[in-house]
């Protein structure tokens, strides 16, 4: 078992996203930010691993800071493999998101693909100021490299947001195990998108284009729906193989971002 975590802050110079502050540990790998337009308003970073991989019962934690009117956005090197486990064994990862007042966060890592008899728990909670905004993913799919369509033992995740005056305003739990549902005979490929906005934005109409969009998107199951409170939307896909669930999520950062600008 090995324990692994990685805490960035970002802090506003000017009218600039800057990393302020970097701590982590193998085999996390953080190098260079860069800007993902000519005002350099929004910090791109890219975690990676030295091993790509979580394996029996690994923990691992992320922690990312937004101060004020900071704006990044954090990918992956890519897919994250997920081995096998134990008996008892299960791996866990545990993400802290907090969005200082008028930031904006995206949160966009690659999927996890789950092997034969692996086991995975994710906890993933969100504090952010009532004028933050985010987009945070999360998606998984499984393979067996014998072609023998043996699948993963287990996977369960939670998703929660808190508000910076200590209020959860949405909590979500999700497990799955074997035998797996009927569900998941006929799709091979998940992916859930949350959308974190001013409860004044139009929130309604961009529920009606997303599934739209989605709807017209071949082998892909898709909807969205308002989360309490308003505090922005829950987009949830089921798909035939990966590569659909990544187009839905293009699909829905591109209208995130159309919101956002």
């Amino acid at each position: 078992m090995s324990s692994e975590s990685i805490e960035l802050e970002f802090s506003r110079r000017s009218e600039n996203t800057v990393l302020t502050s970097k701590v982590f540990t193998w085999p996390y790998v953080l190098t260079r930010t860069f800007p993902t337009d000519d005002r350099g308003r929004q910090l791109s970073v890219i975690i990676q691993t030295g091993s790509g991989a979580i394996n029996g019962a690994d923990r691992l934690s992320q922690r990312f800071k937004l101060a004020p009117n900071t704006s990044v956005r954090v990918t992956t090197q890519g897919a994250t493999s997920i081995y096998k486990a134990g008996s008892k064994a299960c791996a866990h990862e545990s993400v802290r998101l907090s969005i200082g007042e008028g930031a904006n966060l995206e949160y966009l890592p690659d999927a996890r693909i789950m092997f034969p008899d692996s086991a995975f728990s994710q906890s993933l909670h969100v504090v952010c100021a009532k004028d933050a905004s985010a987009l945070v993913l999360d998606s998984f799919t499984w393979f067996d490299p014998a072609l023998k369509e043996r699948r993963f033992r287990e996977m369960s995740t939670s998703f929660s947001v808190e508000l910076t005056d200590g209020r959860t305003v949405f909590s979500e739990r999700n497990s799955v195990s074997t035998p797996f549902p009927y569900a998941m005979t006929n799709f091979r490929a998940f992916g859930s998108a949350n959308l974190i906005f001013h409860s004044s934005l139009p929130l309604r109409e961009l529920v009606a284009q997303i599934t739209k969009d989605l709807d017209g998107l071949p082998g892909c199951y898709g909807s969205a729906s308002i989360l309490p409170e308003t505090v922005g939307l829950a987009v949830r896909i089921a798909a035939k193989e990966l590569r659909i669930v990544r187009s839905g999520f293009d699909i829905v950062a591109a209208a995130y971002r159309r919101t956002m600008s």
